[in-house]
C-alpha cells in the first residue's frame, strides 16, 4: 500500500500544483520581486497548499488502515491545518508577527497536549529523562523548525529539496535497528511505523510539487509550505524519538544544514541590533546565490552536502546512539565554517 500511495501523492501534488499555477495567474496571486527578494520576475505564490492537502489526505488514509493512533493524527491535521491556514493568510495579506507567533505557539501547543513531548535523550553512554522540560523542549522544537522552514524558503528549489532529503533520510535509516529502543518510552506502539507510513507520503507529496518549484521556480511554496513543513517535521521528531527508531541527534544532523545557517544569520543580526523577524536577503544560502548568480548551483550544492555529508553522520549517530554528541559537533563544524564564510547574517 505505502509504494500506491506515494505514486498517488507525487501525481496528484503534480497536477494540483499546475492547477494552482493557472489559478494564480488568472486571479492576480502573484509574488512580485523586491528589494528583500531573490527572484527577479513575478513568481505565483502559495503554492505549497498543493503538496498540505496532499498529504493530509495520505495521513487520512494512513489511518484509515489503523497504522498511526488518533493522537497523532489529530495532531498532523488539526495543528497542520492552522498552521497552513495562517500561512495561507499571511501569503495573500500581511498577518502580525504577533498573531502569526501565538498561532505558532497554539498548534505546537496543541502537539505537545495530543502527543506528549521527548522524553529522554541520550549523551554519550548516560540517558537523562527531561521529565517536564522534555514539554518545553518540545515546545521550542516544534515552533523553531516551523519558522526555520519558513526562514529558510529564499531561492528556488532550496525548502522543497531540504525537506525531500530530510523526510527520505529518516526513512531510510528508521530501516536499521537501533540499540536505543530498548530505552524508549513506549507511549504509543504504532508510533515506530510513522517513519515509513508517514515520512515517504511527505517526501513524494513535496516532489510533486518541486517539479514547478524548481529554478527557475513557476511556483513559490510560501509559508503554507515552509510552515506546514516545519511542523510536521517537529511532530515527527519527537513521535520517531519516542520509540527510539531515530533519536533527536539524528534529526539534528539531517537538518544540519538550514538549522546552521538560520542559527548563525539570526544571532548576527540579533547582535547587530536588528529586527530578527524582518524580511531580509543576508542569509549564507542567499549570499551564495548572489555570489554564483545561480539558484539552482546553491540547491544542488546543499543536496550533495546533504547526501554525501550529513546522510551518513545521520545513519552512524542513528545506529550508534552513544556517538551522537560527538558525531552532531563533526557535522556541524564545516557547516558553521560554511555559514561564516558566506557571510551569514552580514549585510552586503
Amino acid at each position: 500500500m505505502t509504494y500506491i500511495l506515494v505514486g498517488v501523492a507525487f501525481f496528484s501534488s503534480l497536477l494540483l500544483t499546475r492547477l494552482f499555477i493557472n489559478m494564480a495567474h488568472r486571479f492576480g496571486i502573484l509574488d512580485t520581486p523586491n528589494e528583500r527578494s531573490s527572484h527577479e520576475r513575478i513568481t505565483p505564490r502559495g503554492g505549497g497548499l498543493s503538496f498540505v492537502i496532499i498529504f493530509s489526505t495520505c495521513i487520512s488514509i494512513i489511518y484509515a488502515v489503523d497504522n498511526i493512533t488518533i493522537e497523532l493524527y489529530l495532531t498532523l491535521i488539526v495543528g497542520g491545518l492552522i498552521v497552513g491556514a495562517i500561512g495561507l493568510w499571511d501569503d495573500y495579506s500581511h498577518v502580525n508577527v504577533g498573531v502569526r507567533l501565538f498561532v505558532h505557539l497554539l498548534a505546537a501547543s496543541t502537539a505537545i497536549v495530543w502527543i506528549g513531548g521527548i522524553q529522554f535523550i541520550q549523551v554519550f553512554e548516560h540517558y537523562y529523562q527531561l521529565g517536564w522540560f522534555g514539554y518545553l523542549l518540545s515546545l521550542f522544537l516544534i515552533v523553531w523548525l516551523l519558522n526555520l522552514f519558513n526562514f529558510m524558503d529564499g531561492i528556488d528549489g532550496l525548502a522543497s529539496i531540504e525537506a525531500i532529503f530530510v523526510a527520505s533520510g529518516a526513512a531510510l535509516i528508521s530501516l536499521i535497528g537501533t540499540d536505543s529502543e530498548k530505552y524508549a518510552i513506549q507511549l504509543y506502539e504504532s508510533y515506530e511505523k510513522t517513519a515509513i507510513y508517514l515520512l515517504l507520503p511527505l517526501s513524494f507529496s513535496v516532489l510533486g510539487f518541486l517539479i514547478y518549484n524548481w529554478p527557475p521556480a513557476k511556483i513559490f511554496m510560501g509559508d503554507v509550505g515552509s510552515g506546514y513543513l516545519g511542523f510536521v517535521f517537529g511532530v515527527l521528531v519527537i513521535a520517531t524519538t519516542m520509540t527510539g527508531k531515530l533519536n533527536i541527534w539524528t534529526w539534528i544532523i539531517l537538518l544540519g544544514i538550514f538549522i546552521t545557517d538560520s542559527t548563525v544569520t539570526l544571532i548576527r543580526r540579533i547582535i547587530a541590533g536588528e529586527r530578527w523577524y524582518k524580511a531580509h536577503r543576508v542569509h549564507a544560502y542567499q549570499h551564495a546565490s548572489r555570489r554564483w548568480n545561480s539558484h539552482r548551483k546553491i540547491t544542488l550544492s546543499v543536496l550533495v552536502i546533504n547526501i554525501v555529508w550529513l546522510l551518513p553522520l545521520a545513519w552512524m549517530a542513528t545506529i550508534r546512539p552513544i556517538w551522537g554528541v560527538l558525531l552532531t559537533i563533526c557535522a556541524y563544524l564545516p557547516l558553521s565554517f560554511l555559514a561564516f564564510y558566506l557571510r551569514a547574517g552580514k549585510a552586503e
